[in-house]
């Protein structure tokens, strides 16, 4: 079944509480956030812009549309956002364009995002809604075009640090815990790849955010995770795995080749099984 893709004035009121995320990071100074609301009008001025722009996401997002297709893609929803941006001075339509994106890590990287944030008067907006949409804006740390940098994880059976091995043509990095609702929606695409592809095709490794040793466990058995995760069973975002890929809300699911490149970054879960399809065809 095809998701339904929402106009992006509708995801700017449910963007920045998408996934299990660090809670105190959330909008704090609820006043600020609906007096934000408020401001957004019927843009329907911009109604042929707005269409182009949807038509090309939608296109992206569809299930039959291939990772070949959507690196190409890219350069157009990248054009169609800055129409957008310079239809004219107004800053609500402009931070409902960039509150789209943010949850759109595999069409727009990380200088991409600040490009375009630097053309938002943030003068117009609340100082903490500003700083809210930054922390937002640049994580996980790797982006799509990215190159990892991280060498070894934090594994908690060996108390220490061992090898990060990213040697097949695709690799998939997937933070999760037991307390994650949002993460269910990937075990099984995962699974799936699992079964079709040989280990040097195909690598998933598994970081939990879990606490308890026994807890991480039984979650993994209840779900025959056939997969490997590793935890160093600390204070979630403080853990050590998470803090080495900037990582403040999961389910996190970074797509890497063998060359440590980020290719993809949080695809939808009904996306990640036909775009790992695209890469290994």
């Amino acid at each position: 079944m095809r998701a339904k893709h929402y106009p992006f004035y509708i995801i700017i009121i449910i963007t920045l509480n998408y996934g299990c995320n660090n809670s105190k990071d959330n909008i704090k100074d609820q006043e600020n956030w609906v007096s934000y609301r408020k401001m957004i009008k019927d843009h329907s001025q911009y109604k042929e812009e707005i269409k182009a722009y949807e038509e090309v996401k939608s296109k992206i997002y569809a299930e039959d549309f291939n990772y070949l297709e959507h690196v190409t893609a890219r350069s157009q929803y990248l054009k169609e956002v800055e129409e957008l941006l310079q239809t004219d001075k107004n800053d609500s339509l402009k931070l409902g364009v960039l509150t789209d994106i943010i949850a759109s890590n595999n069409l727009v990287n990380a200088q991409e995002k600040e490009r375009l944030f630097s053309q938002i008067d943030t003068n117009t907006f609340s100082k903490a809604l500003i700083e809210q949409y930054r922390s937002y804006l640049l994580w996980p740390k790797y982006q799509i075009g990215d190159s990892i940098d991280v060498d070894k994880i934090y594994s908690y059976t060996t108390e220490s640090e061992i090898p990060l091995e990213l040697n097949s043509k695709v690799n998939i990095i997937f933070f999760w815990s037991s307390w994650c609702a949002n993460c269910d929606r990937y075990y099984q695409p995962i699974d799936n790849l699992i079964e079709k592809y040989s280990t040097d095709q195909l690598n998933v490794i598994g970081i939990s955010l879990d606490q308890k040793e026994k807890t991480m466990k039984k979650y993994e058995e209840k779900h025959a995770f056939r997969f490997k995760s590793y935890s160093d069973l600390n204070k979630k975002w403080k853990s050590k795995n998470a803090e080495k890929f900037g990582v403040i809300g999961i389910p996190v699911c970074l797509v890497i080749d063998s060359e440590k490149n980020v290719l993809l970054v949080n695809p939808f879960a009904y996306l990640l099984e036909s775009w790992v399809d695209g890469l290994l065809g």
